[in-house]
């Protein structure tokens, strides 16, 4: 088995492309729950899992980039808009915390009003 020198680029163009993924699929998942209701309590607790997960994965995703990755770049690729990107992070981690209140709400009260906000966010 031949060993690969880490590509950080692919790395990260894979990363998100998987984070994406898995957002699509929530997306998805969700909207059919909230047309034709919950599905079985099994299907229904795993879909909560998946979405508390996936925001975690996110949530530690951008941390990294945040404090590991933009700043061991930022010198080496003075004209990246890193500034932005850690602006858009702060947006997306305010969303996080919805994400993560409706994740809560729903796994305890099974409501379809805490599933369309998850969906939505």
């Amino acid at each position: 088995m031949a060993l690969t020198t880490p590509n950080l680029a692919q790395d990260l163009v894979r990363i998100h492309k998987v984070i994406t993924r898995g957002i699509n699929v929530g997306i998805q998942n969700g909207s059919e729950y909230l047309r034709s209701g919950f599905p079985q309590d099994d299907t229904f607790t795993g879909y909560i899992n998946y979405a508390h997960c996936l925001a975690s994965v996110l949530g530690a995703h951008h941390l990294a980039e945040d404090q590991v990755v933009f700043p061991a770049l930022r010198n080496r690729f003075p004209k990246t808009p890193f500034d932005r990107l850690s602006a858009d992070h702060q947006v997306i981690e305010k969303l996080l915390v919805v994400t993560k209140q409706a994740i809560t709400h729903l796994s305890t009260d099974h409501t379809s009003d805490s599933l369309k906000i998850l969906v939505d966010t």
